[in-house]
């Protein structure tokens, strides 16, 4: 069961909605202009994350993703 202070209310699930629409936007908009093709893989490794952000419901979701990255 989810504690509902770790549960996003509506405007942190509007804050999190834009910034992920945001980032995707400016990644693919790199992707057209990179000029080393190494970085097509760092943008699209970008739009994957934003994309797998969109998952997260919940402030321990991100926590421990992100503990899990840093391990």
């Amino acid at each position: 069961m989810v504690n509902i202070e770790d549960k996003f209310n509506d405007y942190e699930i509007g804050v999190r909605d834009e910034m992920i629409s945001k980032g995707i936007a400016e990644c693919r908009l790199f992707l057209k202009k990179q000029k080393d093709p190494g970085m097509f893989y760092f943008y699209e490794g970008s739009i994957e994350g934003f994309e797998e952000c969109r998952r997260y419901s919940t402030h321990s979701d991100f926590s421990n993703r992100l503990a899990e990255l840093m391990a």
